[in-house]
């Protein structure tokens, strides 16, 4: 997925998290043409890590990692693949457009490393010693992209979007940091 590509091709939205992401994305660019507002869109690819306080609807990385560490049940649908963004990497390249703000431009911020969810749920169940029989397998969920692959060139050229955690790394840290905060032993 390009920056530009909901704009060159009429893509439906799966559901209602994508139809409002899309929404607000014309809601700023209305703005920018009304109000000749200087501004940025930033679109952010399951960024994840320490600090993030489990919610239901937070990322799949945070309600894994949440339900490993309190005994609770998951499911996962085979066949999707996402990227994951370390916090750490995200913040430096979003407080890197202050040095090279370009008003109008759309960056995407992600991982280019692909992963299943399946992989993902087994790395944290590796770490925090989770009973497996707590992951459900289902074979896919409808309204949900099977595959979401983002292009970041734009990010890495023009932001220095770097990737200096590993999932696996960065998994161990936001485990690491839930034990803590949830004062799991």
């Amino acid at each position: 997925m390009y920056e530009d590509v909901l704009d060159k091709f009429e893509i439906k939205q799966m559901n209602d998290y994508a139809i409002s992401k899309w929404t607000n994305e014309i809601q700023i660019k209305n703005s920018m043409c009304v109000f000749n507002t200087e501004t940025v869109i930033v679109r952010l690819f399951n960024t994840y890590g320490p600090g993030e306080y489990y919610h239901p609807y937070r990322s799949v990385n945070c309600k894994f990692c949440y339900h490993a560490l309190h005994d609770l049940p998951i499911t996962v649908y085979k066949g999707h693949f996402r990227s994951s963004t370390y916090i750490d990497d995200c913040v430096r390249t979003v407080a890197n457009i202050s040095g090279n703000f370009i008003s109008g431009r759309v960056y995407n911020i992600g991982s280019i490393q692909l992963h299943d969810i399946e992989s993902l749920a087994e790395t944290i169940w590796e770490y925090t010693g989770a009973s497996k029989s707590l992951i459900e397998y289902k074979e896919s969920e409808i309204l949900t992209t099977k595959i979401k692959k983002v292009n970041i060139d734009r990010a890495i050229k023009e932001l220095d979007h770097k990737e200096t955690v590993t999932l696996k790394e960065g998994v161990k840290k936001t485990i690491d940091w839930m034990r803590e905060y949830y004062k799991i032993k």
